[in-house]
């Protein structure tokens, strides 16, 4: 990821099995010269997806395993995606959790930056209905400001595959310069060939006035309130 300054933010981890991989970010200028590495960011097991915000902070995306923290495990999924803020120098100021109701999972594919003080974060959402036979999966998109709060949350699936066993991914958006976005995505079905999912929204996440989804079931919380050596 290059900075407004042209410096690159590159993540990088070392795996220790069995127990994952740690991860930093680490800032290289034009010359090839590091400027800083941050602290840590936390044991994990995915990839790290560093964006730089319109007041110079950082934002990564990591994976948290919370299955010891009885306050999470008993409510919500404990395989949840993380946010953590950075400042310009790697300093770590905050970090958000996806507390997702019990039964059902949200998956990170990527974070953007806005063309504003605003970033979007989008992947798959999977519900998991105690007793159901199905699992319904959908692509999803949140519009985030820059401390996180949800502007607003939408959730898509394509008309002409709308079994709920089909995978629905969004994997790559656009912002235009009127706001709109431009979102591409994956449908999968087992026994069939991926198809490549393009959709056009409005700058409310919304086909038009008259079609526009429900929220996405995301609730925010700080790591303030729980055990965050877990």
């Amino acid at each position: 990821t290059a900075t407004k300054n042209k410096d690159l933010l590159v993540t990088y981890a070392i795996r220790t099995p069995p127990i994952g991989s740690s991860a930093w970010l680490m800032s290289i200028d034009t010359t090839g010269q590091i400027q800083w590495t941050s602290e840590e960011l936390i044991q994990s097991e995915s990839l790290i997806y560093p964006i730089e915000l319109t007041d110079e902070r950082i934002v990564v995306s990591q994976l948290r395993n919370l299955f010891f923290v009885d306050s999470v495990r008993l409510c919500c999924d404990p395989i949840t995606p993380s946010l953590k803020w950075l400042d310009s120098e790697g300093q770590i100021l905050k970090e958000n959790l996806y507390l997702i109701k019990k039964f059902d999972e949200i998956n990170i594919s990527a974070i953007s930056a806005g063309k504003g003080d605003y970033f979007f974060s989008y992947g798959n959402y999977i519900e998991f209905p105690p007793g159901a036979s199905e699992t319904t999966y959908s692509g999803y998109i949140t519009k985030h400001d820059n401390d996180g709060d949800t502007i607003w949350s939408r959730r898509f699936r394509h008309p002409d595959h709308d079994r709920n066993e089909i995978s629905h991914n969004i994997e790559d958006i656009i912002e235009l310069d009127n706001g709109d976005i431009v979102a591409m995505g994956q449908i999968a079905e087992i026994g069939q060939i991926d198809q490549i999912w393009l959709l056009k929204l409005d700058s409310e996440g919304c086909f038009n006035s008259n079609n526009c989804d429900s929220l996405v079931q995301v609730h925010v919380t700080s790591t303030a309130n729980i055990d965050a050596n877990n």
